[in-house]
C-alpha cells in the first residue's frame, strides 16, 4: 500500500520534469498538458521502470510518432525492423468531452500492454484530424 503511494506520488512530481522537446519542429511538438498525463501514466503502469527517473522520455520517437500521425496511410510495419514497438489509438470527438478524459480513455486501452512491454525509451505524440482524436506512442525495445 505504501510503496503505490510512494510511487504515485513520485510520479506526480516528475510531471513538471516531462521533456518540453524544445529541439523539435513545432508541428511534432506534443501538447504539454497531454504529454504530462501521458508520460505519467506510462512509467506508473510499466513494468520494471524506475518511476523516479524521467529519462526514459525521447523526444526523437515524439517526433518520429508525430510525422508517423501526419500521414494516415503512412504503414508501421517497418517499426518492428528497427526495434519499436508502436501503440496506437484513436477515437471519434465527442461534444462536451475534454482532452484529459479522452487522453485517459487511451491510457486506459494500454493499459494492459504497457504492464507487459519492456522498452528502454518512449516517445508519444497525438494529433486530432477532423473529429478524430489519434495517439500514438513508440517503445523502443531494443537498444540502439
Amino acid at each position: 500500500m505504501w510503496f503505490k503511494l510512494i510511487a504515485i506520488l513520485s510520479v506526480i512530481a516528475l510531471a513538471s520534469a516531462v521533456p518540453k522537446c524544445y529541439n523539435l519542429e513545432d508541428e511534432y511538438t506534443m501538447q504539454q498538458n497531454v504529454k504530462d498525463q501521458i508520460v505519467e501514466k506510462v512509467l506508473l503502469y510499466a513494468p520494471e521502470k524506475d518511476i523516479a527517473s524521467i529519462s526514459d522520455y525521447d523526444c526523437e520517437l515524439e517526433k518520429m510518432a508525430g510525422k508517423i500521425l501526419e500521414d494516415p496511410y503512412k504503414p508501421i510495419q517497418f517499426l518492428d525492423s528497427i526495434g519499436i514497438y508502436p501503440l496506437v489509438y484513436s477515437i471519434e470527438d465527442t461534444p462536451g468531452e475534454n482532452m484529459r478524459v479522452i487522453t485517459h480513455a487511451a491510457l486506459d486501452d494500454w493499459k494492459k500492454y504497457l504492464k507487459t512491454i519492456h522498452f528502454y525509451t518512449f516517445g508519444c505524440n497525438y494529433r486530432k484530424e477532423h473529429t478524430t482524436h489519434k495517439y500514438l506512442c513508440l517503445f523502443r525495445h531494443q537498444a540502439e
